[in-house]
């Protein structure tokens, strides 16, 4: 009885080493796994930009429970982390800041961490390039519609400004036009064989005479090789649309809607028409595929049945692209008939075609110089009888109670007809001026007769 009690105790610590109820009813929690999204983060913005280049990215629990994290950066200025803390699944973000970085490529590390996660703390690599100055190459005669972003590269001539550059090929010699609009900012254009800003640009303007905008014109380039034009403002930071032309000289259009006047420069002379004073005035509207361009009209006036030589007889004022111009001409001949054409020059010399007025044929006249002046005296005078054939002689007597005088006429305006006065006075009484007879009209040249009746018998005249 003894050893079955003694059995008995000695089993019991047995089994009460190897079944604790706690080990049996309470499991380890469950472990967390820490997973980020993307695993690196790489981008580049352009050297003086101020944009930020914002990143999202994930957090989230690859493992089982709940999952907290915290991340940080190590300090740096251009790298921003929000939130710093959170729970997953959720996100962070981060900012890159060029606004204070020189070219060059910048690395960081964002460490993000969860209390007892796998994969906890996990580095998230960070590389930001800070690029030079993009350049778009262009073709000369080409039209630009773009905007300044704060993503834009900082104007290589202009510090704290924002700029887009473009470049284009040239040979010795040539020259170019630049012109820069914007409804948004004050434009600023700038030309240079080189980004470096170590010299002063080979041109730049702010303005453009005559017109709103900025512009360069006609700039001579003293090389072959590649030419950058910055695109900026005349205020720093400035942004907003803008519209870019890069051209080469073209000559300017013909004239266009080319007129005749009279000395007031209003009255308008028709094709064909006459004028009956010694001036008149030529005009034409102007223009240029240039903008900036100021042009003045040429014109060759030579009498009918002279060939044009294509050489200007007389030229206008300089006026700007688009509008009116007009030339006097003086020292025309009267009782001349003329025809002329004209052109557009630019202040460069460069020149359009020549344009004749009138659409008529050269040998038409386009305006004929009429200026009216006293006839001559009349010549080859005679007095006759009633009947227009008997000559009466000076000192001679007629029976009748008319007599029929007859004269040559004539008048330095070959179209003018002309008709015959005639003031008969008995002797003794003066001239009066007033006619006593009038003839009908006839041709410049032609013979002029005038009858004077209520002749008083017994009386002589003169």
């Amino acid at each position: 009885m003894q050893w079955a009690t003694g059995a008995l105790v000695c089993a019991l610590p047995l089994l009460t080493g190897t079944c604790k109820i706690g080990d049996i009813t309470n499991p380890p929690p469950p472990l967390g796994k820490l997973a980020v999204s993307p695993a690196a983060v790489v981008d580049s913005a352009a050297v003086g930009s101020v944009a930020r280049r914002s990143w999202t990215v994930a957090i989230s629990n690859a493992g089982q429970g709940v999952l907290s994290w915290t991340a940080h950066a190590d300090g740096v200025n251009w790298v921003a982390v929000s939130p710093t803390s959170g729970t997953a699944p959720g996100s962070v973000t981060i900012v890159l800041d060029p606004a204070a970085l020189g070219m060059g490529v910048y690395r960081d590390t964002v460490m993000l961490s969860a209390d007892g996660a796998a994969n906890s703390p996990t580095a998230l690599p960070i590389e930001f390039a800070v690029r030079p100055c993009a350049t778009a190459a262009v073709v000369p005669d080409i039209e630009i519609s773009d905007s300044l972003r704060t993503s834009d590269c900082g104007a290589p001539h202009r510090a704290g400004h924002f700029a887009q550059l473009y470049r284009f090929d040239a040979a010795p010699g040539d020259s170019i036009t630049l012109a820069l609009a914007s409804p948004s900012f004050g434009p600023h254009v700038v030309l240079d064989s080189s980004m470096a800003a170590t010299a002063p640009p080979l041109a730049e303007a702010a303005s453009c005479p005559g017109q709103g905008g900025a512009c360069l014109s006609y700039v001579l380039l003293p090389r072959a090789g590649t030419y950058v034009v910055e695109a900026t403002s005349v205020t720093a930071g400035q942004i907003g649309a803008y519209s870019l032309s890069v051209t080469r000289p073209r000559a300017p259009n013909l004239p266009d809607s080319l007129r005749q006047l009279r000395s007031d420069s209003i009255t308008a002379i028709p094709v064909g028409g006459a004028v009956d004073q010694g001036p008149v005035v030529l005009g034409g509207a102007l223009s240029d595929s240039n903008a900036q361009d100021t042009l003045r009209l040429e014109v060759e006036v030579r009498p009918v049945g002279t060939a044009f030589t294509g050489t200007p007889t007389a030229g206008s004022a300089r006026v700007a692209n688009g509008r009116r111009a007009f030339a006097a001409i003086a020292g025309l001949s009267n009782n001349t008939s003329y025809h002329w054409q004209a052109r557009t020059v630019d202040q460069t010399g460069r020149r359009s075609g020549w344009g004749a007025f009138g659409g008529n044929a050269e040998s038409g006249a386009d305006f004929t110089v009429a200026i009216p002046q006293p006839p001559n005296s009349p010549a080859d005078q005679g007095q006759f009888k009633a009947d227009g054939v008997t000559s009466l002689t000076l000192d001679g007597t007629t029976d009748q109670l008319s007599v029929v005088f007859k004269a040559l006429v004539t008048d330095p305006n070959p179209a003018d007809q002309l008709h015959l006065d005639v003031e008969v006075e008995a002797v003794g009484t003066a001239f009066t001026n007033t006619p006593s007879g009038t003839g009908v009209p006839v041709a410049n040249g032609g013979t002029a007769t005038a009858t004077v009746a209520g002749l008083v018998d017994n009386t002589a005249y003169h």
